[in-house]
């Protein structure tokens, strides 16, 4: 995700928790397994996506307690952009 401020160059953290619970094994029945595979694409299935509009990323595993946590040095969303005090030119109201 890119961090708010920086024109998308810089990048935060994403967090995505995926928890999947697979069927034990013969729970499922003929029909049910022929409805899956009739909704759910095959095996050998390539996906179909133009390599100039999507940004490739290899996931790594951190720990669950990161989770939440802010980086120090990272702005929230209800912080000020300007630092210090400083301000820009305002708009004369009359």
């Amino acid at each position: 995700m890119p961090k708010k401020g920086t024109g998308g160059f810089e990048k935060g953290r994403l967090f995505i928790f995926f928890r999947i619970v697979f069927p034990e094994m013969g729970a499922l029945g003929p029909d049910e397994i022929a409805t899956l595979k009739s909704v759910l694409p095959g095996p050998d299935s390539a996906p179909s996506y133009d390599p100039d509009e999507v940004e490739e990323y290899t996931t790594e595993q951190v720990d669950i307690k990161e989770f939440g946590k802010r980086d120090p040095n990272e702005q929230g969303a209800y912080d000020s952009d300007e630092e210090d005090g400083e301000r820009g030119v305002q708009c004369q109201q009359g």
